[in-house]
């Protein structure tokens, strides 16, 4: 009885496949529409950070929605907090650096991409939060993912002379500008893991008061 999944684990479930199947035919549409474009390249459609982290948020919630009664271990919140990371910076950097440029995504995948998906997940984070106590140290290796990603971006944009987003290219702004905008997201970024960590600790901690 214990290896059958309880209704509210059903729910999650269902909740994750569904979010999972929106981004995925989300960045599908996108991509099929955008391949219509002369000089379309592949390569550079996936090289941007929100496909990339809708694509790894998808990746998490399938794996949640077919196993849920995966146990609780490092690897699983390890991946789950590098989604919740990756979606949140999405949401935040769309939304502060970018909703004001013009960007060749339809309105309903804009939605999805860079709005529905970070709520989604962090809701996710709360109604499912890791069962084992946080720590910032913990938390702070979820940073691989963005911060790979930068390097990668800019060594390859060093040779193909291409850039997914303004604040990242040296050619508009420079390597101090660059720079610049690195330090400052990467200090958001620590203060947002360090809200994070606290917060599914609290949903830890108060569901475990109501379940005793």
């Amino acid at each position: 009885m214990n290896n059958v999944p309880s209704p509210r684990r059903w729910l999650l479930s269902g909740y994750r496949a569904l979010l999972a199947g929106l981004t995925l035919s989300a960045l599908l549409y996108q991509f099929s529409y955008s391949s219509q474009r002369v000089g379309f390249n592949p390569v550079n459609f996936w090289a941007y950070f929100t496909n990339l982290s809708n694509l790894l948020a998808a990746a998490v919630f399938i794996w949640g929605a077919i196993r849920p009664m995966a146990p609780a271990s490092a690897a699983r919140d390890f991946w789950r907090g590098g989604a919740l990371l990756c979606m949140t910076l999405t949401g935040a950097v769309f939304s502060l650096l970018l909703s004001a440029l013009e960007v060749r995504v339809l309105p309903g995948v804009n939605i999805v991409v860079h709005y529905v998906m970070p709520v989604g997940v962090l809701a996710d984070w709360l109604l499912d939060p890791a069962q084992a106590r946080q720590k910032l140290r913990a938390g702070l290796r979820w940073l691989a993912f963005p911060v790979a990603y930068g390097v990668v971006t800019l060594i390859r944009g060093h040779f193909v002379d291409w850039y997914p987003y303004p604040f990242l290219s040296p050619a508009k702004i420079g390597y101090g500008g660059v720079a610049v905008y690195a330090v400052c997201i990467l200090a958001g970024l620590v203060v947002l893991i360090w809200g994070l960590v606290a917060l599914s600790n609290l949903r830890r901690k108060a569901r475990t008061a109501s379940a005793g």
